[in-house]
């Protein structure tokens, strides 16, 4: 039996000193990376496939049971309704693209409703709605949310007890109603008190006017006047008012031009303020006609009124007159700018001020045809006799104080009425329902998670004591971490095992190995048989 049939368990692995020409082998690289592919993963995978499996039910089996130990929460909702008046401080029509900048506003109004709807003062109303008092130190889950680009704001109540959650959220939207209507009632009766005082103090002012009237036709001896003077006593009235109208229609207009000229100095791209060339023929004349065609419909007004077919006239002429003075500034305003066609929003900024601009042009041109008419009923009227001129002024103070009066009244009697209604500024849109499933927990969603985290967390630390394992366990860690080629291997014994003592008609698959092992050896280097080995 050769020396290689021969096995020592007890045997220490040591280095032989070579006595001879030693096998020279090929040294490789021992620096090289380590590169895997599917199977080295899928190897790695298998081999710690019992760390990764406890891992993942770890894992899995966690969130199970913090899952059965949460306490599940309701969650119920409530709609409102909330009025937040005019949102557009301009009041002309064809805005586009400008309705979300001028909708700033009404976006901070909702806000606000929305951190109201979540104060302590609402929350303390609401559970004394329900017969129960509000702990400070433990306030219950309230959330208000706004749904976008309406005027609705959802009330959120979320509560292990699925019907006190419905109950809180109604109690809420009931008691924010109920304070909204204080509120406006409040507000009401201040208005009521004020409009009150003014008018007790107008009909003091009325009074004492009549008093004066009455005591001057006593003193004068003239009980009344001639048609002829109260004819034109009412034409001046009426010329006034109507100037005061315009002047007041300019004013508005001009504040209009300059909120939308102040939003378009904020857009891109440059503007130029002033676009009106006074160059411009077709302006020039449009304006022209406007103020002559304004001059003939007050010459009409002193014979005819608003209503008849030859005032219409006028008046349908002055509107073309105005469509053609806007389009025509339009036009300028257009052509003056540069590069709007990017630019939608600026786009239709223009055109407004463009409409704007030609109104205030059409405005302007109706106070300077009116003043003159107003002047010449003035100096009319300055020229009769004085005792008729001191009851027409007397007269025309009472009659203003007059119509004074009645709108005080008015407006008061309407404020009367808001007091006693019961006016809020919400509404109830959807009550809160109680709900049917709890949103918290949500074992499926758990579960998922769990397994996917504990899967991953498993792969990584598989993948790390992998990389931390430098043991050698076959044939392909020594070609790749060596370099060198396997000679052979031999299958690992139990310790208890004895010598072992293989005979040539031994088949197993230990005698094989060694007789792989001795043939590769042998073969190693076929010109110079080896006589130690390294």
């Amino acid at each position: 039996m050769s020396s290689l049939d021969r096995y020592d368990p007890n045997a220490q692995n040591r280095l032989v000193p070579s006595t001879g020409p030693a096998a020279e082998f090929p040294e490789a690289p021992l620096t090289e990376p380590e590169v895997r592919d599917l199977r080295d993963i899928l190897a790695v995978i298998w081999r710690y496939k019992l760390l990764i499996l406890f891992v993942f039910a770890a894992c899995v089996l966690i969130a199970a049971f913090v899952t059965s130990k949460q306490i599940p929460i309701y969650q119920a909702t409530a709609k409102i309704l909330v009025d937040t008046g005019p949102t557009q401080p301009i009041s002309s029509e064809g805005f586009g693209a400008i309705s979300e900048m001028l909708g700033a506003g009404r976006s901070r109004s909702i806000q606000t409703q929305v951190e109201v709807l979540q104060s302590y003062p609402i929350l303390e109303s609401a559970y004394k709605l329900l017969g129960k008092k509000l702990n400070p130190d433990r306030p219950p889950s309230v959330r208000a949310q706004n749904i976008r680009d309406t005027d609705i704001i959802k009330v959120v109540v979320e509560d292990p007890d699925k019907h006190f959650a419905a109950s809180l959220a109604n109690a809420i939207t009931s008691a924010y109603i109920s304070r909204s209507q204080a509120a406006n009632r409040r507000a009401a009766t201040n208005t009521k008190e004020f409009l009150r005082g003014a008018l007790e103090k107008q009909r003091r002012a009325l009074a004492d006017a009549e008093n004066r009237l009455k005591a001057y036709k006593e003193k004068t001896g003239v009980a009344s006047i001639t048609d002829e003077v109260t004819n034109r006593m009412k034409r001046l009235a009426a010329a006034e008012e109507e100037l005061a109208t315009a002047e007041t229609q300019v004013r508005s207009l001009q504040g209009q031009l300059r909120a939308v000229e102040d939003m378009l100095s904020k857009a891109e791209q440059t503007y130029v303020r002033e676009t009106v060339s006074s160059s411009n023929p077709l302006v020039s004349a449009m304006r022209d006609k406007i103020a002559s065609l304004e001059i003939q419909r007050a010459a009409l007004l002193k014979e005819y009124q608003p209503d008849t077919p030859e005032v219409q006239a006028i008046d349908d002429q002055i509107a073309k007159a105005r469509e053609t003075l806007q389009q025509e500034l339009r036009r300028e305003m257009i052509s003056s700018s540069q590069a709007i066609a990017a630019n939608p929003v600026r786009l239709d900024l223009i055109q407004q001020a463009g409409k704007l601009r030609a109104e205030l042009e059409a405005q302007k041109a109706r106070v300077l045809a009116i003043r003159p008419i107003v002047e010449k009923e003035r100096l009319a009227v300055s020229e009769l006799p004085s005792r008729e001129r001191g009851i027409l002024a007397l007269a025309r103070e009472v009659a203003n104080l007059e119509r004074v009066y009645g709108e005080l009244n008015s407006k008061y009697q309407e404020v009367s009425v808001a007091e006693q209604a019961k006016l809020a500024s919400a509404s109830l849109l959807e009550p809160a329902r109680v709900p049917r499933k709890p949103i918290k927990p949500r074992p499926i969603l758990n579960l998922f998670l769990a397994a996917v985290i504990g899967l991953i967390v498993g792969l990584m630390l598989a993948f790390l004591l992998d990389h931390l394992d430098d043991t050698i366990k076959g044939t392909e860690d020594v070609d790749r971490n060596v370099g060198l080629p396997t000679l052979g291997a031999i299958p690992a014994l139990p310790k208890s095992s004895g010598p072992i003592i293989m005979s040539s008609s031994d088949r197993s698959v230990m005698a094989e190995s060694f007789r792989l092992l001795r043939s590769n050896i042998r073969f190693a280097s076929p010109d110079r048989p080896l006589k130690s080995i390294m």
